[in-house]
């Protein structure tokens, strides 16, 4: 009797098979901070802040940092009293960046092989807390104040990488930043502008045809004893006139 071979997996379906599993215990990975934020929201107690709804400001004693997901701000029990913290999250949320998180989070866990996502998901937090912190600073508060604050909420590690947390971001960075001038979101695209430059200059590069050496004569003339049209190179030379 002639047992019958198990076939032979080629080599595609093992890229596939180590793809799906990055992608299931990349996916096990986040979904497992999302029930650690959440169970974090929930054994939070809630306080009222002005301007801020009823149930959305949680104060959690387990917290080193405080941070904001979704519609809640989470405060650390030091950080309470702390005006320019709460305005720094609200900015988080005003501006849905749990969202950005979010659709991020899923491509980069899609995509785990590629490590520029990895590195453009670090870029994307930096970003986010560069806009929270203008929102501060444009509420009115003290800079230096605030980077100070933000120096000694540097060494409160985030245990939580679904939120927005208030020191995430690289602190030097963010205090340089402060310290610039305020530019538009129009000025972010003037770059665009050199885009049909370069696209032209690249055009013009690849079509110009490599020198040889010596030079191009071109001579034109309608008569004999006119003085004729020499041109080396492309310009216009003053040679004697040819006798023939």
């Amino acid at each position: 009797m002639v047992q019958a071979s198990m076939p032979i997996m080629g080599w595609t379906e093992w890229l596939f098979t180590l793809y799906i599993i990055g992608v299931v215990f990349f996916a096990l990975r986040y979904l497992l901070a999302i029930v650690r934020t959440v169970r974090t929201i929930r054994q939070g107690c809630p306080i009222k802040v002005e301007g801020v709804d009823n149930g959305c400001v949680l104060v959690n004693h387990d917290l080193g940092s405080s941070c904001s997901w979704l519609h809640w701000i989470l405060l650390a029990p030091a950080d309470v009293d702390k005006a320019s913290i709460v305005t720094h999250e609200r900015a988080h949320i005003r501006l849905c960046h749990s969202y950005d998180k979010i659709f991020c989070e899923i491509v980069v866990r899609l995509l785990w092989f590629v490590p520029f996502g990895w590195m453009l998901r670090e870029d994307l937090s930096d970003i986010h807390e560069y806009e929270a912190d203008r929102s501060v600073l444009d509420a009115g508060f003290d800079i230096r104040e605030y980077c100070l604050l933000l120096i000694h909420r540097a060494t409160h590690p985030n245990m939580m990488p679904v939120v927005n947390a208030f020191n995430e971001s690289k602190t030097k960075q963010r205090m340089v930043r402060m310290f610039q001038p305020k530019s538009s979101r129009l000025s972010a695209f003037k770059v665009l502008y050199l885009l049909p430059i370069l696209a032209v200059a690249v055009v013009a590069v690849a079509g110009e045809k490599p020198k040889e050496n010596g030079y191009n004569l071109y001579v034109n003339t309608t008569t004999a004893k006119e003085q004729p049209l020499m041109v080396v190179d492309g310009k216009i030379v003053n040679f004697p006139a040819p006798k023939q």
